[in-house]
């Protein structure tokens, strides 16, 4: 979803910039609908811009690597969660 959103926003607006920041508040609104916290709007939208700009400027970083960064920071929240709570 989030890849396929930033390459063809990145065709329409032709700024990867512009690209980088519609595609990442896209995806913090997205989770609004799961949580309804503008909190975690602001946080998804932040750790979206983050993977998003590694994945358009970092040389050989792939969906699937940014995938896995994902991945790896969902499980250290669980985890955290599950620690501490």
């Amino acid at each position: 979803f989030r890849g396929y959103l930033l390459n063809r926003l990145g065709g329409v607006t032709d700024s990867r910039v512009a690209a980088i920041v519609i595609s990442s508040l896209l995806f913090g609104a997205w989770h609004f609908i799961n949580s309804g916290s503008i909190v975690t709007v602001i946080v998804t939208a932040t750790i979206g811009a983050i993977l998003a700009i590694f994945k358009t400027y970092v040389k050989n970083c792939s969906i699937v690597s940014v995938a896995i960064a994902h991945g790896f920071y969902d499980g250290s929240l669980a985890f955290l969660s599950w620690l501490l709570l």
